[in-house]
């Protein structure tokens, strides 16, 4: 079958994107392979585990900004009152707004030099001798593609609805059967057209690096250059990441009670962030409908 099929396309995919990125280490890598071919498909499970275990651990944001509002509006009411409405339905719209928009960053970042190889032309050459149509060619690269990213596209759907539904669960006699299935049901919704828009992206840069990496002047250089670059991502994202989710621990709740703008200044500041598609569109969704049951908004 295709998918069968898939399977040893991207195993050459991955090849081809580890010889073809190796760059002045490529000899070191055949002698290397030559010991223990399998060392090559290693790389691709531990980017696939490091981008499911960072996404997962970014779900805090959203828990911690939906624990933080259900606290302001319920908990300490009404000494809260003084914080303007808008402002919480700001501040809470960025925090899950950045979680989306880290989630991309993640997904490019570990992925990225995974992924391009399954754009090459060179991978599928050997497909194209089989007794296969177009058509068929190319469901085997949709499918390619998939094995490459099955693993973190599960887990960019599944985590803010999972993250949504622990900040529920944590006040759960907040929340009415009804509101609670409605806003994990949108965060799904959300998380499905995010983790897809996501992709395009990913295949977009992907298309653009697999051309570069083609360019055979220079290639062990412009290999070489690239794999330090990236290298240096890895290091910078994952120290920012873990800034990220230290903040989320422990400064969330002051993002909320330090006010900076008027009501009036976050109400602006609302209808200019809410109408841009991505990410803030599904932030200030999710916070609105985890607000609009509240009496404090009545």
């Amino acid at each position: 079958s295709l998918y069968k099929l898939s399977k040893s396309v991207y195993r050459e995919s991955i090849l081809y994107s580890q010889l073809e990125s190796s760059g002045s280490n490529y000899a070191k890598l055949l002698e290397k392979i030559g010991r223990n071919p399998k060392v090559i498909f290693s790389q691709p499970k531990v980017m696939k585990f490091l981008t499911s275990f960072y996404i997962i651990f970014l779900t805090i944001i959203p828990v911690r900004a939906l624990t933080s509002i259900n606290s302001i509006l319920y908990n300490n009411f009404p000494s809260h009152t003084q914080i303007p409405q808008q402002w919480i339905v700001l501040i809470g719209s960025i925090l899950n707004s950045s979680f989306l928009l880290l989630e991309l960053f993640i997904l490019i970042i570990f992925s990225i030099m995974m992924t391009w190889g399954l754009f090459s032309p060179e991978i599928y050459s050997w497909p194209q001798t089989l007794p296969l149509r177009k058509k068929d060619i190319e469901k085997l690269s949709l499918l390619t593609f998939i094995r490459g990213i099955n693993v973190q596209l599960l887990f960019m759907i599944l985590v803010l609805p999972l993250g949504i539904a622990i900040g529920i669960f944590i006040n759960i006699t907040l929340y009415s059967p009804k509101t609670a299935f409605l806003l994990i049901f949108v965060s799904l919704i959300i998380s499905i057209i995010t983790s897809f828009f996501n992709l395009g992206v990913v295949v977009f840069i992907s298309k653009k690096m697999s051309i570069m990496m083609e360019e055979k002047e220079d290639n062990s250089k412009r290999s070489s250059i690239i794999k330090a670059i990236i290298t240096l991502l890895y290091l910078i994202s994952s120290m920012t990441l873990m800034y990220f989710i230290q903040i989320a621990i422990d400064k969330i709740p002051n993002f909320f009670t330090k006010v900076l703008l008027s009501s009036e200044q976050s109400l602006l500041f609302n209808d200019i962030l809410s109408f841009i598609p991505f990410p803030f569109s599904g932030g200030y969704l999710i916070t609105i409908l985890a607000t609009s049951h509240s009496l404090y908004f009545s």
